[in-house]
């Protein structure tokens, strides 16, 4: 990861409201932990960062990302 990616990153994880929201999305993945898996249920495997990250950032049914930004970024870790 890129150094200024990794301190922006932490700058942010020590803000009050990150701080919250992780506090409550860690609620929500004990809650349901079988739910919260990147797997390829129909394959059983675990998914690589690149393909989280396009079914995150690319629109539905396209090979298109969904800003300029998330594609600077993808293609930074191709």
């Amino acid at each position: 990861m890129r150094r200024n990616y990794w301190k922006d990153m932490c700058n942010r994880w020590v803000e009050e409201r990150w701080q919250e929201t992780s506090t409550t999305m860690k609620v929500n993945r004990a809650a349901n932990p079988e739910d919260n898996k990147h797997t390829k249920k129909e394959v059983k495997w675990p998914l690589t960062f690149q393909e989280v990250f396009d079914k995150m950032h690319k629109k539905k049914g396209t090979d298109q990302y969904i800003s300029d930004r998330a594609q600077e970024v993808a293609e930074s870790y191709s």
